[in-house]
C-alpha cells in the first residue's frame, strides 16, 4: 500500500499510522515512516532545496476501511476490479484550468516541490499547486483538489517540480515484490 501524507504535527510520520483512512489526502511526503533521509525542518517534514516541505498528495479512491491505494488490501482489491483507463485519480495538467494537455488523469500519488518562490506563487499555475482557496496545515500551503500543474519553467511565474507515480508502475511493483495478483 501507500503510505497516508504526514500532517504538519506528526513528525514525518503517516497519519495516521498504518494507513487506511488518511487524517488528509493532501500533505507531506511521509519521510520517517518510509525510512527517507534527507534535510528535515523543524516539524521533522522532509524538505526540499529550499527549505520548504515536500507536498504529497494520495488519491482518495473509494471509502472507509476499503481506501484503493492506502488501506492493505485495497490496493490489491483495486487492481483486481479495475481496469484503471476509465478511472480518474490524480490528474496533472499543463495549466491550471485542466483543459488543455492533460499528461496524467490516473495518478495515485503526487509530489510538489513549490520551488524558490514558494511563498509568493506568481501564477495561477503555482496557485493550483500551493492550494488555491487557503487551504493550509499547520501555516504550510497543501492542494485542496485533484489536479495539479507541470508546466514550461519560467523564471518569474513557475519554478514548481510535479513528481507523479503511474498506475501502472505501481502495479508492476506490487508483482514484483510478490503483492500482486
Amino acid at each position: 500500500r501507500l503510505p497516508c501524507p504526514a500532517t504538519s504535527t506528526s513528525a514525518g510520520y503517516e497519519s495516521p499510522g498504518g494507513g487506511g483512512n488518511c487524517t488528509s489526502w493532501h500533505g507531506f511526503v511521509p519521510a520517517a515512516s518510509l525510512g527517507i533521509q534527507g534535510a528535515t525542518n523543524n516539524d521533522g517534514l522532509l524538505v526540499d532545496a529550499w527549505n520548504n516541505p515536500l507536498r504529497y498528495t494520495v488519491d482518495n479512491s473509494n471509502t472507509g476501511s476499503g481506501r484503493a491505494f492506502t488501506s492493505t488490501n485495497g490496493l490489491r482489491d483495486y487492481f483486481s476490479s479495475n481496469t484503471i483507463s476509465g478511472d480518474t485519480l490524480l490528474r496533472v495538467c499543463d495549466s491550471n484550468s485542466c483543459t488543455g494537455d492533460i499528461k496524467s488523469s490516473t495518478s495515485p500519488v503526487v509530489i510538489v516541490s513549490m520551488g524558490a518562490n514558494w511563498a509568493t506563487y506568481t501564477s495561477n499555475n503555482e496557485l493550483e499547486n500551493a492550494g488555491e482557496g487557503g487551504a493550509s496545515d499547520g501555516g504550510y500551503e497543501i492542494a485542496n483538489d485533484s489536479d495539479f500543474v507541470d508546466t514550461e519553467y519560467n523564471e518569474a511565474s513557475y519554478d514548481d517540480m510535479i513528481y507523479w507515480l503511474s498506475p501502472h508502475v505501481l502495479f508492476n511493483k506490487m508483482i514484483s515484490a510478490g503483492q500482486l495478483p
